[in-house]
């Protein structure tokens, strides 16, 4: 089953859970970077999951990347990013005047 994105649709359904996720850049001597389809979606992505009770976020990468691709990976650093944008939305920020 395909997921839905709902962005800021009025008749969206509200939220009734949080899952926690990790994913993985998972490269190889010459750089390339491991991808993998996925099947709900058939897109491209990372490999990567939700997070159990007893995981660490790079416990899960690990975890997730032995069950999603069979490889042993070891954690040698850390990515972020912002969340995603959300289309209709501004990126400028602005603050309430004050009374």
């Amino acid at each position: 089953m395909a997921r839905t994105e709902h962005y800021d649709y009025p008749d969206a359904p509200g939220p009734n859970s949080l899952v926690v996720a990790a994913s993985a850049v998972v490269t190889d001597e010459t750089g390339r970077i491991l991808l993998q389809r996925r099947r709900d979606n058939d897109l491209w992505a990372l490999p990567g999951g939700g997070m159990k009770m007893t995981d660490s976020l790079p416990g899960t990468a690990v975890r997730e990347v032995k069950e999603e691709t069979g490889l042993d990976v070891e954690i040698t650093g850390l990515v972020t990013r912002p969340p995603p944008r959300r289309p209709g939305l501004s990126a400028r920020r602005t603050r309430a005047a004050s009374a």
